[in-house]
């Protein structure tokens, strides 16, 4: 939807994408955007995974879509898969990654889901055995989402946040800056980085794989 980012981002079937960026520069509220673009010029309908974003995800939408309330609404319910992240019973199994693609794949074959917006990575119950290092285990959290994006032919977007000793001195964070593991960078096909310029009312995004 902006000429721009078209010329250093192109989402195709079966790509992993991470998106990261400090706390505030706007990264969900870009990524949203941008489904919300693709929905309307390309009828693509996304899943979305969204735990703190949950509670003002309509408010959000809402601003984005450009339209009446009744337009609103049949957007919604055509382009967008929402899994909530409030459990409805106490016994209800861990929100781990794999209980999350197993929600996804519901969608993906009733509905024809060609996107997944995981946001965030850190908001996922972790499944790591106690003999495990993070970074083992995160590389292979993120083999596996690749993986499921070939078997599944879809597009994949992971928001994940750096680390605070990353950003330390208002420094623009890098993917090698996301906690826990340099396969966020080693893995992705695409990685990108947005940056708030707390002065203004704009926002940056770079290409950074």
């Amino acid at each position: 939807g902006w000429l721009e980012l078209d010329q250093i981002w192109r989402i195709y079937q079966s790509q992993f994408n991470i998106v990261t960026g400090i706390a505030g520069s706007g990264k969900s509220t870009f990524v949203l955007n941008v489904l919300a673009n693709m929905a309307k010029q390309h009828g693509t309908r996304s899943f979305l995974y969204v735990p703190e974003n949950e509670a003002h995800l309509r408010e959000k939408m809402r601003g984005i879509f450009a339209g009446s309330d009744a337009g609103f609404k049949n957007f919604c319910e055509a382009q967008f898969y929402v899994q909530s992240s409030i459990p409805t019973h106490y016994d209800e199994p861990a929100h781990t990654l794999q209980w999350v693609l197993n929600q996804a794949i519901v969608g993906i074959e009733r509905d024809g889901i060609d996107l997944l917006l995981i946001d965030p990575w850190n908001e996922l119950e972790r499944a790591k055995p106690k003999d495990q290092l993070m970074t083992d285990y995160i590389g292979e959290c993120l083999m596996y989402l690749k993986q499921f994006c070939r078997v599944y032919s879809v597009a994949m977007i992971m928001i994940a946040h750096p680390t605070k000793a990353g950003v330390a001195q208002g420094a623009t964070p890098t993917l090698a800056d996301i906690e826990g593991s340099m396969s966020w960078f080693n893995k992705c096909d695409n990685g990108l980085i947005v940056v708030r310029d707390p002065e203004k009312s704009t926002s940056r995004v770079i290409s950074a794989k």
